[in-house]
């Protein structure tokens, strides 16, 4: 039996974010869906918007990614930036979760691959 990976296409699809449940002050992770092209990340960083710091996250397991940092909410909201694996094409969800960012819940981009 043999495998072949193939390119992802949701067109007119913008890439979404669902914040895991078990996510708090101290803990940030979140599922990656419906992301265009090769299908594989190779870096996941959120940015904190009003600053524009950089905190990488690393992957879990699948295309959920997680931070053990959470900034203080009072300086969101915060962009994730995207890069694949393939194309290294990057694209930037710009201000995709609110300050106020609640655990199971979804946040939709404008964005994709």
């Amino acid at each position: 039996m043999a495998f072949e990976r193939v390119h992802c296409l949701y067109p007119y699809t913008p890439i979404v974010f669902k914040i895991d449940n078990g996510s708090n002050k101290d803990y940030l992770a979140f599922a990656i869906e419906f992301e265009n092209g090769d299908g594989d990340l190779a870096a996941v960083d959120l940015i904190v918007s009003k600053n524009n710091q950089v905190l990488p996250m690393k992957r879990l397991f699948g295309a959920t990614f997680a931070t053990g940092f959470t900034p203080d909410t009072s300086v969101g909201p915060y962009s994730v930036r995207l890069t694949s694996v393939e194309s290294r094409n990057t694209v930037v969800a710009t201000n995709v979760l609110p300050a106020a960012w609640k655990p199971g819940q979804i946040y939709r981009s404008t964005v994709n691959f």
